[in-house]
């Protein structure tokens, strides 16, 4: 009875999409979820104790076996007193929510290989010495509310490589002053930049098709 609950379980996991057999390990005090095997790729996990200045490797060591870091988990340093991140080359992913709460994040290093931020990403987070954002070229979505509430970011640059931007990215950012849009950029979201009082500069794209509902309202 037994192993048939755990081979209906295991079916179950691969119609549904999830690992059953995920396998988690620590290297240098940073927690990893096995993504693919046979593909060696691996996920940063969540962890509550995550603190002070993280550096994540493009490739850890385990079983003998070399993974590459490609994705950063949902919540994985979820409100946590992290100081700064350094991304390595092969991450690709940034998953929800994996930042938000982050208040003492003072320093970020994004990597050219990062094509998606996901939604809330880093809702409500860096400390007050955080002014300037500069994502990477080579980046292709931003999630919905990324940064919305992100109070002490002054001044936004966005990659020409930069073609889906979600609702409210950037809406409650108080102190925002200047948003810098990709060249090629067609469609402002709804609420992209809502709530921005100190918003002055916003220059746009010559191909720009629509801008969203309420996307400067304050």
């Amino acid at each position: 009875m037994k192993k048939f609950k755990f081979l209906l379980l295991a079916v179950v996991g691969l119609l549904c999409g999830v690992n059953v057999f995920a396998q988690t390990f620590w290297v240098n005090g940073i927690n990893y979820n096995i993504l693919n095997a046979s593909e060696k790729t691996v996920e940063v996990a969540r962890d509550e104790s995550y603190r002070g200045d993280i550096t994540i490797p493009s490739i850890v060591e385990y079983g003998g076996d070399s993974y590459a870091v490609v994705k950063i988990a949902n919540k994985a340093f979820y409100n946590t007193n992290i100081t700064s991140v350094r991304f390595p080359e092969t991450l690709t992913e940034i998953g929800n929510e994996s930042f938000k709460y982050c208040t003492y994040l003072s320093g970020i290093s994004f990597s050219n290989g990062l094509q998606q931020i996901g939604n809330n990403a880093f809702e409500s987070s860096f400390a007050t010495t955080f002014r300037y954002l500069d994502l990477p070229e080579g980046l292709l979505s931003l999630g919905k509310e990324a940064f919305t509430n992100c109070e002490n970011i002054q001044q936004i640059t966005l990659p020409n490589s930069l073609s889906n931007i979600g609702e409210s990215a950037f809406s409650g950012c108080d102190r925002l002053t200047s948003v810098s849009l990709p060249e090629n950029l067609t469609n402002i979201p709804d609420y992209m930049c809502s709530a921005c009082p100190d918003l002055r500069t916003c220059p746009l794209p010559k191909n720009l098709k629509r801008i969203g509902e309420g996307a400067f309202i304050n």
